[in-house]
């Protein structure tokens, strides 16, 4: 009898280690396939990764191509700008000299000598094109800040035959006249006439306080100055 009870425990056992085999071998074949789904997911994600870094270089590619042609495009018109720029300050040169010609000839000389420093410096090799180019934009925005400024000089008109000091006032680019020091005659520029014109003692007060508000020695006010009157030309309601 006590034979019989120790068979059984031992096909008990047996049979529980036959069970850890297989569950272990369950184990090691389920565990071989969660890591060949890692794996795959893994290569997955990589190649996915890759396509899009692909895609983006891709298009980046595409956008440097299109930057550099239109580079080569600028270079080109930057070559032919630089041709042209040349001729143009020359021009300019010309037409600002034309212009101070048929302006009213204040500071007169100084203005002829700018003219006469742009034309040398055409010539000068220490001085790139758009050095050149940019000292006669200069010259341009002068002559435009002298119609918003006033001054006050002095200088030697020919007036009736007769050279006379005088005190000049540039009220902008409206007005252009003149009072002698003692403040007996007065006078205008006649820019359609090209000539200055005798004033009448009318507006001898006037001249005088514009010179002093110009020259800062009386607070700003109205004052009575001469204009000559424009030049009349046909238009189409003329007669």
């Amino acid at each position: 009898m006590k034979v019989i009870r120790m068979r059984q425990p031992v096909v008990a056992l047996a049979f529980s280690v036959a069970l850890l085999g297989a569950s272990t071998a369950v184990a090691e074949e389920q565990g071989g396939e969660d890591a060949l789904l890692k794996e795959y997911i893994q290569v997955t994600t990589f190649t996915d990764g890759l396509k899009t870094y692909n895609a983006q270089e891709e298009t980046l590619l595409r956008a440097q191509e299109r930057e550099m042609a239109t580079l080569r495009d600028s270079i080109d018109s930057v070559t032919e700008t630089r041709r042209q720029i040349g001729p143009l300050t020359e021009r300019m040169i010309e037409n600002l000299a034309t212009f101070i010609e048929l302006d009213a000839p204040f500071q007169i000389e100084a203005r002829r000598e700018k003219i006469t420093q742009l034309r040398y410096m055409l010539d000068r090799t220490d001085l790139s094109i758009a050095d050149k180019f940019r000292q006669v934009v200069d010259a341009y925005k002068e002559e435009i800040d002298y119609g918003n400024t006033q001054e006050v000089y002095s200088d030697f008109l020919e007036i009736d035959g007769k050279q006379r000091q005088v005190d000049v006032l540039r009220w902008g680019r409206a007005v252009l006249c003149f009072q002698t020091p003692d403040g007996e005659l007065s006078g205008v520029w006649d820019n359609n006439e090209r000539q200055w014109k005798v004033l009448s003692d009318d507006y001898k007060e006037g001249i005088r306080n514009g010179l002093r508000i110009a020259q800062k020695t009386k607070t700003n006010d109205l004052v009575l100055l001469p204009t000559a009157a424009p030049e009349q030309r046909p238009g189409p309601l003329a007669d």
